[in-house]
């Protein structure tokens, strides 16, 4: 269970990367699209939480969650630099 809610932070950090206007991972999301994302965020983390909640109780879930999140918002960013520049690199190869 506890992988999972990894799993659910990470993803929910790509969702709000996603939904940010200045990404350069994906297409740019229109207004609809950013709300949607921004709302599967809050329901992945409230998932992870319930999650971890009977291992580290409320308080240390929420924590928990919050932390992964806000690492994860490093790594997406990381992940969207590095996908933009092998796809320059390609498009210069070529």
């Amino acid at each position: 269970m506890h992988g999972i809610a990894l799993l659910l932070g990470l993803l929910a950090a790509g969702c709000l990367y996603a939904a940010a206007p200045n990404q350069v991972l994906l297409a740019p999301a229109p207004r609809l699209r950013r709300r949607v994302l921004c709302s599967a965020a809050v329901a992945l983390s409230v998932i992870a939480v319930a999650l971890w909640n009977d291992a580290l109780g409320w308080p240390g879930a929420t924590i928990a969650v919050v932390l992964v999140v806000t690492g994860a918002l490093s790594l997406w960013p990381m992940l969207g630099a590095w996908t933009h520049q092998r796809r320059a690199g390609v498009g210069a190869r070529s």
